[in-house]
C-alpha cells in the first residue's frame, strides 16, 4: 500500500456567497433530489464540505484508492470512507495514484500515521 496526503486548495466557495434566496432554493432542490436519488454517503455527506486535507490509501499494483480520511483545517479527523453505509468521496471516481500525484500537491505519509487517524472514528 502507498499513503498520500494533500490539501484540497481549489474548493468551490461560491455556495457560501449566494444570497439567501438562492441558498434556500439550492437547499430545497438538494433536499428533494436526495429523496428521489439515493446519496452515496448518507451519514457523512454534510461533513465533506468541511474537509481541508485528505489522506488516501492506495493499492500499489492497480493504483486504486482503497480508503480515505478527511481532516478539517486543524487536521482533526472528521470523515473516513468506506465507513458504515458511506462508500466514499474519492473512491467513487476513476482517479488512480498517478492522477492524484499529477493533479494535487501530495506528500507521502507513513502507514502508521494513516492507521492512527483511521482509528479516530469508530
Amino acid at each position: 500500500m502507498k499513503y498520500l496526503e494533500f490539501r484540497l486548495t481549489n474548493k468551490n466557495k461560491n455556495y457560501e456567497n449566494k444570497n439567501l434566496f438562492k441558498k434556500m432554493l439550492f437547499d430545497l432542490l438538494e433536499f428533494l433530489l436526495e429523496k428521489i436519488i439515493p446519496i452515496s454517503n448518507p451519514i457523512q455527506s454534510k461533513l465533506i464540505d468541511k474537509v481541508e486535507y485528505w489522506m488516501i490509501e492506495f493499492e500499489i499494483l492497480s493504483g486504486n484508492p482503497i480508503r480515505e480520511i478527511g481532516l478539517d483545517i486543524n487536521k482533526n479527523v472528521i470523515v473516513k470512507f468506506p465507513f458504515k453505509n458511506d462508500y466514499g468521496y474519492w473512491l467513487d471516481n476513476n482517479l488512480t495514484l498517478n492522477d492524484f500525484i499529477a493533479k494535487f500537491e501530495t506528500k507521502e505519509i507513513k502507514q502508521t500515521d494513516f492507521e492512527e487517524n483511521w482509528m479516530k472514528i469508530i
